[in-house]
């Protein structure tokens, strides 16, 4: 019975290391899935280092648009401010151009008027220089008219004399 006994024990064994190897086994699986879960875990926190690359980047370009839409705002605000200035120069500026433009126009309107009676006051001394320039006018156009027909006699006889003096030379050229 010794080895019945032997038998049982070695059964017992076998059966205790049958158990642990399918312990081991299922350590061993279970091993298996954590090592790829690790891996997907180490692939998944790469991309996410990688992500995070590039929402730094993202950040940085949208920090540096921001800042240049800052300044491109306080250009603005100085430039408007330059604008609203200048409006109140201008306003300033239209409202002393309408002021002189009163007075000058009173000024000018004063000197018109002034005018204006001298002009009434010398318009008889004008119409009278006005006759006596027409009469002298008169008197020198017939005095051209008849220096004109002199000048007409004049011009006929002396064609004539250089007519007869080229027919008195022609007369003697021929002889």
């Amino acid at each position: 019975m010794g080895n019945i006994d032997h038998i049982d024990r070695l059964e017992e064994y076998i059966e205790d290391f049958g158990d642990e190897i399918s312990k081991i086994k299922t350590a061993s699986e279970y091993l298996e899935s954590i090592e790829s879960f690790q891996a997907e875990i180490t692939k998944t926190s790469a991309t996410l280092d990688q992500s995070l690359n590039q929402l730094k980047v993202y950040q940085e370009i949208l920090e540096s648009k921001l800042a240049l839409f800052l300044t491109m705002v306080k250009n603005i605000e100085v430039k408007q401010q330059i604008l609203e200035q200048t409006q109140v120069n201008i306003i300033s500026s239209l409202s002393e151009i309408k002021e002189y433009q009163a007075n000058n126009k009173k000024d000018v309107m004063g000197a018109l008027n002034g005018i204006t009676q001298l002009a009434n006051n010398n318009h008889n001394e004008v119409v009278s220089e006005l006759k006596k320039i027409y009469q002298q006018q008169e008197e020198n156009q017939g005095s051209l008219i008849a220096l004109a027909k002199n000048s007409k006699t004049y011009f006929i006889i002396n064609a004539i004399l250089i007519a007869s003096v080229l027919g008195t030379l022609g007369f003697l050229l021929i002889r």
